[in-house]
Parts: C-alpha cells; structure tokens; sequence
C-alpha cells in the first residue's frame, strides 16, 4: 500500500508542476525575457525616463500576468492523480483499493489489486507537455537567461538592479533637476 501511495503522490507531484506551468507559463516568459533584456545591457542604453516607463510597464504586465495565473491555476486533487494512474488498468488499482466488499472476496481482490498496482508506472506528461509548449521555451529560456547572464560578466547584478529601480524621478523631470545651496558663514 506505501508503494501505491508513493506512486499516487509522485503523480500528483507531475501533474501539479505541469498545472502551475499551465496557469503561470505566461508570467514566467513575462519575466525571463525582462531578465534577458536587462542583462543584455538594453535597458542601461535607454535614457532615464524610458527606462523607468519600460520598468513601470514589467510590473504592471507582471501583476496582471499573476492574477491572470491565479483565476487559471486549479490545484490538483489525490483523486486527480488516482484517475490517471488507473487509466493504465482495467482493473482501476487506485480507485478500487479505497472500496472494500465482504471480507474474503475482499481480500483476493486486494491481493489482484495490488499486483495491478505493481506495474503501474508514473504516467509520462510529456503529450501534454508538447501541446502547451511545442516550442520547448521552457527550456530555451531559462538557458537565454543564462547565456546573458555570462555575457553580462561581473556587471551582470548592477544591470538587473539598475533594470528593476531605475531613475522614477525621470518621469517628472527630477533628472535634470539642480539643487544649489550656499552656507553663509559665521562673521
């Protein structure tokens, strides 16, 4: 019964990872391709104002892409991951193993059951995961993110801070602002 727990926990692990991408691959692409802009050094070439307008445009896109996850995103129920793990069986190991009938039969079924449940195996998403992401960006990304994050070098952590808190006085012309004081020394 542990190993049977084990496979249906395993499953729901798969099935919920594939849920969030699911719900959330929008924001994640949102943000890798910010990231990859930024680390290029795009965003440290456009001027003050610019630079915060396309910043304040990343966290307005990412607030909407998160809430737009969260009204797609269903979590994923142990009944879920039964169901798919029983599509392998006519005999439907997970499911039937909840139920129980007289005590005798009960017990040569279980043992059936359980055998069944032996060959079961962790169901392959990978057809799913081809229709939601035929472009493999799930992978292309995150190795783009890299890819700039070598060429960005040691600057690579001043970009990504210089991207996300840029100059927002630029927006209301405090950049070309000059503050000149003079102390009048004691006679």
């Amino acid at each position: 019964m542990k190993a049977l727990n084990a496979k249906v926990s395993a499953t729901r692990r798969k099935l919920t990872v594939y849920a969030f991408f699911k719900a959330f691959w929008p924001f994640l692409t949102f943000v890798a391709i910010f990231l990859a802009i930024a680390l290029a050094g795009v965003i440290d070439r456009m001027g003050s104002a610019m630079a915060a307008v396309a910043t304040i445009l990343f966290l307005g896109g990412s607030i909407l892409f998160i809430l737009q996850g969260g009204r797609r995103y269903t979590p994923v129920s142990r009944e879920d991951a039964a169901r798919l793990l029983d599509r392998q069986s006519d005999l439907r190991p997970v499911s039937a193993s909840v139920s129980r009938g007289s005590q005798k039969l009960w017990q040569k079924h279980r043992l059936r059951l359980l055998k069944e449940a032996q060959r079961l195996k962790l169901p392959s998403l990978s057809r799913e995961w081809s229709r939601l992401d035929p472009y493999w960006m799930r992978a292309v990304l995150p190795a783009l993110l890299v890819l700039m994050g070598v060429f960005a070098g040691t600057d690579a952590s001043a970009r990504l801070h210089r991207a996300l808190f840029p100059d927002y006085g630029a927006l209301v012309g405090a950049d070309g602002m000059v503050v000149e004081a003079w102390i009048t020394p004691p006679e």
